[in-house]
C-alpha cells in the first residue's frame, strides 16, 4: 500500500477575480445567505484542470492567498485558461488579498494561491467577516 494516495497535493494558480453571472442573479441574495453563498463561494476551473485535481472523489477546495484562505465549491467552465482559477468578487475573494499592497493599495492583477482538495465544509461569510 503506497502512502502517497494519502497526500494531498498544493497546486499554484492564477486567480482571476471576476463575475460569472448575471447581475441581476445575484443582487436577488441577501449577503448573508445561503442562496449568496452557493453563488458567490466558488472558484470555476477550466474543465481538464478540475478533473486533474478533484478527479471523482469530489470535494471542496481550499484557496490559499497571501491574505488569508477560505474554502470554496468548485465549479467547472470551459471559458476559463488552463492553471486559472476565477472567483466571484466578494467577501471569498477578498479574503485572499494581501491588502499590504503599494502604497496601501491593495495588489489585484497576478494574484498567485495554493489551492488543494478538502472535505471541509465551504467558508461562511461570518467566518470572513470575523477575521
Amino acid at each position: 500500500m503506497s502512502i502517497f494516495k494519502y497526500l494531498k497535493p498544493k497546486i499554484t494558480y492564477r486567480v482571476i477575480i471576476a463575475r460569472m453571472r448575471p447581475k441581476e442573479e445575484r443582487s436577488e441574495y441577501d449577503r448573508l445567505s445561503n442562496g449568496y453563498m452557493e453563488i458567490a463561494a466558488v472558484a470555476y476551473f477550466n474543465p481538464s484542470d478540475y478533473d486533474s485535481l478533484i478527479g471523482k472523489e469530489g470535494g471542496n477546495v481550499k484557496v490559499k492567498g497571501r491574505g488569508g484562505e477560505v474554502v470554496l465549491k468548485p465549479l467547472k467552465d470551459e471559458r476559463v485558461p488552463k492553471n486559472t482559477i476565477i472567483i466571484p468578487p466578494g467577501p471569498w475573494a477578498n479574503a485572499l488579498i494581501d491588502e499590504s499592497g503599494h502604497g496601501g493599495i491593495p495588489h489585484f492583477k497576478s494574484l498567485n494561491v495554493e489551492v488543494m482538495v478538502v472535505k471541509e465544509p465551504v467558508t461562511k461569510v461570518e467566518e470572513i467577516l470575523k477575521r
